[in-house]
This record gives structure tokens, sequence and C-alpha cells, in this order.
């Protein structure tokens, strides 16, 4: 639990900061704790809980605050999506990350080569290597995308 002195801290800034520190020592129920104390919660709030959720190996929890976000009338960035194609990968949810697939293609995201990237890694894990090869022919920024997917 955390200390009593903590809930007066009304910067989200401030918070997703701390939120950052717990999710990077691995102190995910820390995170969350302070996450559901936040109030007012950013795009970049629920990213960080997304990621930590992600990079801590517990993808349905990651999906879980996703459901939250969108209860919450917000919606995912590109820094969120690259998390939930990672867990989609993990978690072998073909149909999850063909869906988020469509979300960043509406929302015009494509150009990010991170989250590109990610695409691109996804469906290769799940076998389907055409798939990824579309994505990556049609990409500008084929030079950086193949050197971060083979990093991966």
């Amino acid at each position: 639990m955390l200390p009593e002195a903590m809930s007066y801290i009304a910067s989200v800034s401030m918070v997703t900061a701390l939120l950052q520190v717990y999710a990077n020592f691995g102190s995910i129920g820390s995170a969350r704790t302070l996450f559901d104390q936040l109030h007012q919660k950013d795009v970049v709030a629920w990213s960080v809980m997304i990621a930590a959720y992600t990079q801590s190996g517990q993808p349905g929890d990651a999906f879980d605050t996703l459901r939250q976000m969108h209860l919450a009338n917000q919606k995912p960035n590109e820094t969120i999506y690259v998390g939930l194609l990672r867990s989609c990968s993990f978690m072998a949810e073909q149909e999850i990350g063909e869906s988020i697939h469509t979300n960043v293609t509406k929302a015009g995201y494509l150009s990010n080569t991170f989250l590109t990237s990610a695409l691109i890694d996804m469906y290769c894990k799940f076998g389907r290597v055409r798939q990824g090869k579309a994505i990556f022919d049609e990409n500008h920024l084929k030079y950086f995308i193949c050197c971060h997917v083979g990093v991966q």
C-alpha cells in the first residue's frame, strides 16, 4: 500500500513518472495501486500501465487495462499499440492482433516504424510471413524496420 502522503499528488505527469519508476523496478502491484488512485488519467499514464503489464509478462492484464481505457473514452496511441502487439505475439492471440492491425490502419498510424515493425514481428511469429512481408513492402523505411525486427 502506498503511504498516506502520496494522496496529495495532483500532477498527472508526476504520478506517471512515478508509475514508470515502479514499472522499471518490477513493482507492478504498486504501479497499479497508484494508477487506480489517479483520478484523471491521460494517454501517457494508460500507456505506462499497459507497457508495464506487457513487459512483465502479464499480457492479459494489459488487455484488461485497454478495455478500461476504452470505457474511460480514451483512445490508444502508437506506443500502446506496439505493446499490445507484443502481447498478442506472446499470448498467440492472432485474432486480436489482426483487430489491432485494423485499428492501427484506420487511425493512420502505419507510418510509425516501431508500430510497423511490431506488426511484421507479430505476423511472422504467427507463421504468416507473407502478411509480414506485405507490410514490409508497403513501408518506405524498410532498412530501419529490417534492422529493428532483426534485433528483436
